[in-house]
């Protein structure tokens, strides 16, 4: 596994970890699922048809209180939150092979209390010379799309790219994705710097004869013929590495 890839499964990870076992932020996650004091806004949308008509989807950035820490200790004391435990724990084994437990919770919700999580977001790898960008994008009870590319250092153009379709949003596992084999296809219209480290970028996408994800038990021997879209972000931020 290269640079690339452990790095994204690294992101990945924090997002659905937090997303399963916390329950406060992931890609465009609804309010009511938020912790208490928490805001959130919106990074962009990705508007996406994979064989029933166009569908929105937003992504957002979430920003998290500052006494997490103390809402998740006092939630890991209930019943409820034990039981969110487990469920995240056989959940994050099947999508990543790693388990989690109450310290695990509690560790992460201290890390990030009072920090912007971000759906979408940017970073540098120096070693390769490459610019990672990540668009994910979730409809209110609907799919999910995650536009996963590689950008030149210097031109910021698309090297390479995947696309993800998960049928249920709120299922981190189940998802179709391009290969090698029947590569996507992203252009980018525009990508410019609005600010500090942060982009604005748009573009169009479309990808054919999508595959399950490794971890994709529920959609075995599926297909999905194809998906298209279009994305339009106003905020991605550049992270540190």
């Amino acid at each position: 596994m290269n640079l690339l890839q452990r790095t994204g499964l690294r992101l990945g990870f924090v997002s659905f970890f937090a997303a399963v076992v916390l329950g406060v932020v992931g890609p465009a996650g609804a309010q009511e699922n938020l912790a208490p004091g928490s805001t959130q806004r919106v990074q962009g949308t990705i508007h996406a048809d994979a064989g029933r008509g166009m569908v929105e989807m937003t992504s957002r950035a979430t920003t998290l209180p500052d006494n997490l820490g103390q809402q998740t200790a006092a939630r890991l004391q209930t019943a409820e939150g034990q039981a969110a435990v487990q469920k995240g724990d056989a959940r994050a084994k099947a999508a990543t092979g790693r388990g989690v437990g109450a310290a695990d919770v509690q560790a992460i919700a201290d890390q990030y209390a009072g920090k912007t999580v971000y759906d979408s977001s940017m970073r540098h790898v120096k070693v390769v010379r490459r610019y990672m960008l990540t668009l994910d994008a979730k409809a209110a009870n609907g799919p999910r799309v995650a536009l996963n590319m590689q950008l030149d250092e210097k031109s910021l153009a698309v090297l390479d790219a995947k696309v993800s379709y998960y049928p249920e949003g709120k299922d981190f596992s189940n998802d179709f994705t391009t290969d090698k084999k029947v590569p996507a296809t992203v252009s980018i219209d525009k990508i410019e710097r609005v600010g500090g480290n942060v982009f604005a970028v748009s573009g169009s996408f479309s990808a054919a004869d999508l595959r399950p994800g490794v971890m994709a038990k529920k959609l075995k021997g599926q297909t999905l013929p194809s998906v298209n879209g279009r994305f339009a972000f106003t905020e991605v931020p550049l992270r540190d590495q």
